[in-house]
């Protein structure tokens, strides 16, 4: 697999960031999101087979797995061909990674439907979880993220288990064209972008009516559903009322993911996963305009970047900074945050 991997946006059934990164030779995943139209999902797949130029740098990706026990037959019998990769969501935190680890009916199954499996996960159990059921490789994906996320923050998640995983491991979470380095330097395979290309020329969202107002999105906009446990952020400007009937859901403690399952099937004024990662999709629309241009800048920034931390050794001690403030390292108390 290529280094970097794209995936397109949850609540529309397209190819076109997928087709773009498979043809600027990263790897492609649509999000089937939770689409029920098999004949929708087959048309998608073969349009994404036959415009991304490539034989393995494809996929799909599927968080159906979160709707109950039969989500798997679901997806075997919608998929028209076998696809090269598989990104399994939610895996850990439902029924979907027991069913992989089961040699009787799991795992053949799974096989059927991909080639590689990665399997998002959300801590280090998660991610041995996922090592020991025999997927190729895992997705850690930060508190930053959209959708299902961790507790801890994408590099805190990724020091956790760097030392831990005898599989690659991409990062989700936090990334742009500063972090992305530091991702590589924590022994990631790679890293993976959504949010950052909803912007971009092939996007389908590029066009729609709140496509202006994402572009001057902080991130701040987004809003954490559930136990800190099993969090789902979701972008809070849209389905406020549903929001808030989750929100009540999670306090009475009554079955808010299968609501939250409901809620995000829903056409009029729905629940839109979205990562804090918005903040930077109309920067680097605006600098790079395409999605193959945007992940050619943050491969390209990777190797100068990491040159230029070891060669200025701003952590060392006696470093400039150090000078500065008179003490042997550089220590310096930073705002503080997620202080109640």
């Amino acid at each position: 697999m290529e280094r970097h991997i794209a995936v397109t946006p949850e609540t529309c059934l397209d190819p076109g960031i997928a087709i773009a990164a498979c043809r600027a030779k990263c790897t492609g995943i649509m999000d089937l999101g939770y689409h029920e139209n098999e004949a929708a999902i087959r048309s998608a797949v073969h349009q994404l087979k036959s415009d991304a130029k490539s034989a393995s740098r494809w996929g799909v990706r599927w968080s159906r797995a979160l709707a109950g026990d039969n989500a798997l037959e679901f997806l075997a019998e919608a998929l028209p061909i076998r696809v090269p990769i598989l990104v399994l969501a939610g895996v850990g935190r439902d029924a979907a990674l027991a069913n992989l680890q089961s040699t009787e009916h799991g795992r053949p199954l799974i096989r059927r439907i991909a080639h590689w499996i990665l399997a998002e996960v959300y801590d280090v159990d998660d991610a041995l979880a996922a090592q020991a059921a025999g997927c190729n490789g895992v997705i850690l994906k930060g508190s930053e993220a959209g959708g299902w996320t961790s507790r801890q923050s994408s590099f805190i998640l990724c020091q956790e288990v760097r030392k831990q995983l005898r599989i690659p491991y991409w990062i989700q979470g936090g990334i742009g064209l500063r972090s992305a380095p530091v991702a590589k330097m924590l022994g990631a395979t790679g890293v993976v972008l959504g949010e950052q290309l909803w912007l971009a020329d092939e996007s389908p969202l590029r066009h729609c009516a709140e496509a202006a107002l994402w572009g001057h999105l902080d991130g701040t906009e987004t809003v954490l559903l559930g136990p800190p446990e099993a969090a789902f952020r979701v972008y809070e400007r849209s389905g406020r009322q549903r929001i808030a009937q989750l929100q009540q859901a999670v306090l009475k403690n009554e079955n808010w993911r299968q609501m939250l399952t409901e809620q995000l099937q829903a056409h009029e004024d729905p629940l839109i996963p979205m990562a804090q990662d918005i903040a930077l999709a109309g920067t680097l629309a605006q600098r790079h305009c395409t999605v193959g241009r945007i992940l050619s800048a943050i491969d390209a920034n990777i190797g100068p970047a990491i040159e230029q931390a070891h060669s200025h050794a701003a952590l060392s001690a006696k470093s400039t900074l150090a000078q500065a403030h008179g003490t042997r390292y550089p220590i310096v108390q930073g705002p503080m945050t997620r202080v109640s």
